[in-house]
């Protein structure tokens, strides 16, 4: 009778482990941006001299075509807890690096969690945030890209009809099949529907909100100071560097927080003596823009080239201590 019953369960629980089988077969080879950049990081470690920190205002801002043997590594989401994390990893590979952008946006003091993210960083850095990632999650991939994100990709992978596979984690307004060139992927054109007011007043209040119920300003400055320190011992200059952002939804965002977040910045770079390159207020158009906080292919090689032109200047002024 015991034998009978076990026949039965195995029999209907077999089709049930062989989808989840298949699930975590797609979930591991299925490339994402993280595994992209870090594959290309590691391709290009003898030659970097230039590399991107931050969230996605940096991964979106910064093209590695406009300067010279430069790495975008910043992704999505990213925290300054992870860019600190993702250096101490790969630094010692890095054995050209003269230089390390550092973005730093409204937020980027205020937060250290990527959410559902915090796993897919996991995946490609095997960096474990604060020791707090569910066990299941972190040894099952369909459950940490999670169903719904990978039935999403699929469907996206069979409209492209391509050869190449797309990234699990394409965010919309990304062209989805392009080849990253060191670590950079952009937007395309602009999401004419987001320039709206209502639209920016939820933007802003959103981060807004993020930054008045935080209580990590302590933690995730300790992460910066210990960064910098870092760069420093290596003889690598940090640069601290805010993006533009479109002026409409500058002015909804909390003046107060801005200015608290001037007085930490010049805290920062007076402790540490290292410049800080404020583009924040750049005046662009929407043209340049995809939403309102996000520059276009257009608008990141302008900018680009607007940083590349002020880092050769500075290149200039500068003595490395091996040269």
């Amino acid at each position: 009778m015991i034998n009978f019953f076990l026949k039965k369960t195995l029999i209907f629980l077999a089709p049930i482990l062989f989808v989840l089988a298949v699930f975590e077969f797609y979930s591991r080879s299925v490339p994402s941006n993280y595994s992209y950049k870090k594959e290309g990081l590691l391709k290009s470690k003898d030659s970097i001299q230039i590399l991107f920190l931050g969230n996605s205002h940096s991964a979106y801002a910064f093209n590695p075509k406009e300067f010279r043997n430069a790495y975008n590594i910043a992704q999505v989401a990213q925290s300054i807890y992870f860019d600190k994390r993702i250096l101490v990893n790969y630094i010692e590979d890095l054995k050209e690096l003269k230089f390390v952008f550092i973005g730093i946006d409204f937020h980027s003091f205020y937060f250290s969690d990527q959410n559902q993210r915090n796993y897919w960083s996991y995946y490609s850095y095997g960096i474990n945030y604060k020791d707090r990632l569910n066990f299941w999650k972190k040894n099952i991939y369909f459950l940490g890209y999670s169903p719904r994100v990978l039935m999403k990709n699929i469907r996206e992978q069979f409209k492209l009809n391509s050869g190449s596979k797309r990234a699990v984690d394409v965010e919309n307004g990304v062209v989805p099949n392009v080849e990253l060139y060191n670590g950079f992927f952009s937007f395309i054109g602009s999401d004419i529907k987001s320039f709206a007011d209502s639209t920016y007043a939820k933007r802003a209040s959103y981060f807004n909100e993020l930054v008045a119920q935080s209580t990590e300003l302590n933690s995730v400055l300790k992460d910066l100071d210990e960064l910098l320190l870092l760069l420093k011992t290596k003889n690598i200059k940090p640069i601290l560097i805010t993006t533009p952002c479109y002026a409409p939804y500058r002015g909804k965002l909390n003046r107060a927080f801005l200015n608290r977040n001037k007085w930490i910045v010049d805290s920062i770079t007076q402790r540490h003596n290292i410049p800080y390159w404020n583009y924040f207020e750049l005046n662009l158009d929407s043209t340049f823009y995809y939403n309102c906080d996000h520059l276009n292919i257009k608008g990141a090689s302008m900018f680009s080239r607007l940083v590349s032109t002020r880092l050769d200047s500075l290149k200039n002024n500068i003595h490395f201590g091996d040269e």
